[in-house]
C-alpha cells in the first residue's frame, strides 16, 4: 500500500510540473518573430466588426482596413453613434477624421495618441502595433512574451482564437482575435481578408 500511495505521489508531482513547465511564459525570440514575419504580407485589406467594452462601457463598430507596407487607412463605421471615423496613420502623422468633430493632425513621435484615441474612440489601443497583432503576430520592435494561444506586448494579452486559410498566403490569418488589456477587451471578427492588394 506505500509503495502504491509513492507511485501515485510521484506521478502526481511529475504532472503538476510538466504544468508548470507549459504555463511559464516564455519570451519570443527575435528569430521566430522574423521567420513569421517573411511569410506575412505587407499590402493586405481587412473588413469586419470590432467590439470594444471597457468596465461598464462599450460599443461596437463595423471597419475596413487596408495596409499599405508602413501606411494604415482604416475606416470604423458607427461607434459611439458617431458616424464614420476614418483614420490614417503612417510612421510620422497620425489623422483621424470623424463628421462630428474636428479633424485632428499628430506627427511622431505619437506622445499624445493614447489619449486622443481615448477621447475620439473609447478605446487607446496602440495602433502601430495593432498592424501587426492582426496578422496574428507580435510587432517586432518591442519584447513579447508567448502566452497560451498567443502573446503579450507592453501588457496586452492578444489571442488569435480563430484562423482561416486565406488566398496568396502560404499561412493562416486570424479570423477571430481577442485583445486585452485590465479592463478592456477588444474582439475583432474579420469577415473578409485579401493580401497582396494594391
Amino acid at each position: 500500500m506505500e509503495r502504491m500511495t509513492r507511485i501515485v505521489l510521484s506521478g502526481l508531482l511529475v504532472a503538476l510540473l510538466g504544468a508548470c513547465a507549459i504555463d511559464r511564459p516564455r519570451p519570443v525570440s527575435p528569430e521566430s518573430v522574423s521567420a513569421a514575419m517573411v511569410a506575412l504580407p505587407e499590402q493586405w485589406h481587412a473588413v469586419g466588426r470590432v467590439a470594444v467594452k471597457q468596465a461598464s462601457e462599450g460599443w461596437s463598430a463595423g471597419f475596413d482596413w487596408q495596409q499599405r507596407a508602413t501606411r494604415a487607412d482604416i475606416q470604423v463605421r458607427g461607434p459611439l453613434g458617431i458616424g464614420a471615423v476614418v483614420i490614417v496613420l503612417t510612421p510620422s502623422h497620425l489623422r483621424i477624421e470623424s463628421g462630428q468633430r474636428p479633424l485632428l493632425e499628430l506627427d511622431a513621435p505619437f506622445d499624445a495618441m493614447d489619449s486622443v484615441l481615448q477621447q475620439r474612440l473609447g478605446v487607446a489601443v496602440p495602433l502601430p502595433m495593432l498592424r501587426y497583432w492582426m496578422l496574428g503576430v507580435p510587432d517586432p520592435s518591442a519584447p513579447s512574451v508567448e502566452r497560451a494561444g498567443g502573446f503579450e506586448q507592453l501588457e496586452w494579452q492578444v489571442t488569435p482564437t480563430e484562423r482561416a486559410a486565406v488566398v496568396g498566403l502560404a499561412g493562416a490569418l486570424p479570423t477571430r482575435l481577442d485583445i486585452r488589456h485590465g479592463d478592456t477587451r477588444v474582439r475583432w471578427v474579420i469577415d473578409q481578408w485579401q493580401v497582396g492588394v494594391p
